[in-house]
């Protein structure tokens, strides 16, 4: 279905009436080929946070996908943002017991200091 949206032109940072754009969706509920069909139509990877709201990257740590943690990161997620809460997405791993998506972050925050 998504693939059809996007092939019919639909824009892939449109939100819902609740402020939650298709990507940040899709890295909550772990779902890999959406994220990644979301961001070749051109989801910014790096959306503006709102007010009780987490970028696609803190989502995807703190549920613990890994594999879209990764995508997030090559595609130049920004590791480093802070939620409206203040928690980086590797805050949120480690809260949450995501040892290896924590170890991920810490590597990606390395490199883009």
């Amino acid at each position: 279905m998504v693939q059809l949206l996007l092939a019919a032109g639909a824009d892939p940072n449109l939100a819902s009436a609740d402020g939650y754009a298709p990507l940040l969706s899709a890295s909550y509920f772990g779902q890999d080929a959406i994220v990644g069909d979301l961001i070749a139509a051109g989801a910014d990877v790096n959306p503006p946070v709102y007010e009780r709201q987490w970028t696609p990257l803190q989502a995807a740590a703190s549920r613990g996908h890994v594999r879209i943690v990764a995508r997030l990161l090559a595609d130049g997620a920004d590791p480093l943002v802070h939620s409206s809460a203040g928690h980086t997405a590797r805050d949120l791993a480690r809260s949450s017991g995501h040892a290896e998506i924590e170890s991920l972050l810490v590597r990606a925050e390395q490199q883009r200091r």
